[in-house]
């Protein structure tokens, strides 16, 4: 558990109850205090009275509750910090949400450690200011499914993004890719057909499911720069 654990309030904005009790179990027994709400207005209400720390929000609601909730909470004199969950296919939703203002990103279903670890570095962000106010590329929090193949453009692994940004990417694999090696990432967000971007690895180290790697972004045209500022909401070149 990280200091930012303890007595975070976080609420969670969803009609599915297995979610909510996945959710509730893997924070709860973290030391969050964890409460659900099952569509905007009350979500809102619920923040409005006893402000959150953290907001997991559904985006697969009906009647677009989800995208209600992300605005209305993103509103609030003290917002939360804002974590959606989005569908494992919807590439669309999951691009919209951050332009929308989401600050990290969970494919569902999820695994409740894999969300444990996105809601304490969300938090942890939060709660550290930058050395600099301007970083050289912006990085957005996401827990997704990314392939890596290699420089000609053959399947290596797929595994997990941990942060996107515009010169480059964290990404889990189960396999070691050594300091150097040239690759192709496939990024989980399309751009009418899916983006390929190329990539080196600059580092690699050992987790428990198996080795993160730092990719950095090498060869970039400048509609691929583009893409990339446009989907990050950053400036582009």
């Amino acid at each position: 558990m990280t200091e930012a654990a303890p007595a975070a309030r976080v609420l969670v904005v969803s009609r599915d109850d297995a979610m909510c009790a996945q959710a509730v179990q893997a924070l709860g027994g973290a030391g969050y205090d964890v409460e659900c709400a099952p569509d905007a207005a009350s979500a809102f209400a619920r923040a409005e009275a006893q402000p959150p720390r953290l907001a997991l929000v559904d985006l697969g609601l009906p009647r677009r509750e989800g995208w209600t909730s992300l605005t209305r909470l993103r509103a609030l004199p003290v917002p939360p910090r804002v974590i959606a969950l989005v569908a494992r296919a919807d590439h669309r939703a999951f691009a919209q949400a951050i332009r929308e203002g989401a600050d990290a990103y969970v494919f569902r279903p999820f695994v409740a450690a894999d969300l444990l670890s996105l809601c304490e570095a969300v938090l942890t962000r939060a709660s550290t200011p930058p050395d600099r106010e301007v970083r050289q590329h912006i990085r957005r929090l996401v827990s997704a499914e990314v392939t890596v193949l290699s420089a000609e453009g053959v399947a290596l692994a797929a595994g997990e993004m941990a942060n996107l940004g515009a010169g480059g990417a964290h990404v889990r694999l189960p396999v070691c890719l050594g300091p150097g090696t040239r690759v192709r990432v496939l990024l989980p967000v399309p751009f009418g057909d899916a983006l390929v971007v190329d990539a080196a690895v600059q580092w690699n180290g050992r987790t428990a499911s198996g080795f993160a790697h730092g990719l950095q972004f090498v060869d970039l045209t400048l509609a691929r720069r583009r893409q990339l500022a446009d989907l990050l909401d950053v400036p582009g070149d």
